[in-house]
């Protein structure tokens, strides 16, 4: 048995008129999906829905890795409101990061789950959720657990344009499909990327293909250059952070990879034409603007000829488990740029 997929329709139910149509509230709710947006408005409309408000009221919510989560989670659902039960709603529970339950915690959640308190809403919120686990098995036999799927990638430009709306935003579909191109399926990041056009266009006028060229190629163009900038100056924090970044915006690794061969390729052609060469000639050789090479000048002063060969070998590791590895590509890339930065590490061996 797996996790339901009709959240949106059971919400519909508990708000419908009628006795002979309406739906009971469940007393645990699994809302379980990869978007951390999606399952924030899940949450955000089964509180609205429930106590007749969005935000969240002090003491409600818990995260799993921080001290005793589950244990306070579990009593605070068992624990009758102050003046007894009262007709402001039930008991609302949160609890973050059900992903990363320990054995111990998923077996008293089960045990709360098999007899849960009859006041209560304890709502269980995750990326993931052990399908072979006790737990699950009991969410699914009690139809609590909710799987949160995204749009399917042929239904992401009508659903994008759709967002748009809601937001009274304008979006036709070639620029819906443009923000899928250049962010990809994610809809984390296509929401978030929706934003950023919006910031960028405020009240000029409506969210077509020029405006989402501009915003995004301008965003994805700083980020690029603060990258490589951190790379050449070898400051691994920075480095690591705009790395982290870049593939939160959607940047493929592959072309993540690519600037940072780029880069390293430059200045070795850097280092390799010593002192005396011309800053104009040097330009021309790279391909690039005169002001350019003064930077890239003083970023070679900080390698030496090995330094940059050993990193060129390392990125070309990379690529190959990039290929071929089942790897994260963030832990790949970040040993790329700890080797670069710091001089040290090697990405790890492909598994």
């Amino acid at each position: 048995m797996a996790l339901r997929p009709d959240f949106a329709a059971h919400l519909a139910q508990l708000g419908a008129k009628g006795a002979d149509r309406a739906t009971a509230p469940l007393p645990v709710y699994a809302l379980i999906g990869r978007s951390t947006q999606l399952r924030d408005e899940a949450l955000l409309a089964l509180r609205q829905q429930l106590l007749g408000r969005p935000t969240a009221a002090p003491g409600e919510g818990f995260r799993v890795g921080e001290g005793a989560a589950v244990d306070e989670a579990v009593m605070a659902a068992q624990s009758l409101p102050l003046w007894g039960t009262t007709g402001a709603g039930p008991t609302f529970v949160v609890l973050q990061g059900v992903g990363a339950l320990s054995a111990a915690d998923a077996e008293r959640l089960r045990r709360y789950v098999e007899r849960p308190a009859p006041h209560s809403v304890l709502c269980l919120l995750g990326d993931r959720l052990d399908g072979r686990g006790q737990l699950s098995k009991v969410l699914v036999r009690q139809h609590a657990g909710f799987e949160l799927l995204p749009p399917r990638a042929g239904e992401l430009p009508a659903w994008l344009r759709r967002r748009a709306r809601a937001a009274q935003l304008d979006l036709d579909d070639a620029a819906a499909r443009l923000l899928l191109d250049y962010v990809g399926a994610d809809v984390d990041l296509l929401l978030q990327a929706l934003d950023k056009v919006a910031l960028y266009v405020g009240d000029e006028g409506p969210l077509h293909v020029a405006a989402i060229q501009a915003a995004l190629s301008r965003t994805r163009e700083e980020s690029i250059f603060a990258f490589t900038d951190a790379l050449g100056s070898r400051n691994f924090a920075t480095a690591i952070a705009k790395l982290h970044h870049l593939l939160q915006e959607g940047q493929s690794p592959l072309l993540v990879l690519a600037m940072i061969g780029r880069q390293l390729r430059q200045l070795l052609q850097v280092d390799q034409a010593g002192p005396r060469r011309a800053k104009g000639e040097l330009a021309v050789r790279l391909g690039v603007a005169p002001f350019v090479v003064d930077r890239l000048l003083q970023q070679a002063a900080r390698f030496n000829t090995a330094d940059l060969l050993a990193a060129l070998q390392a990125a070309a590791a990379a690529d190959r488990q990039l290929k071929s590895s089942r790897l994260s590509p963030a832990l790949i890339l970040a040993g790329v740029v700890e080797k670069v930065c710091v001089g040290k590490a090697c990405p790890p061996a492909p598994t």
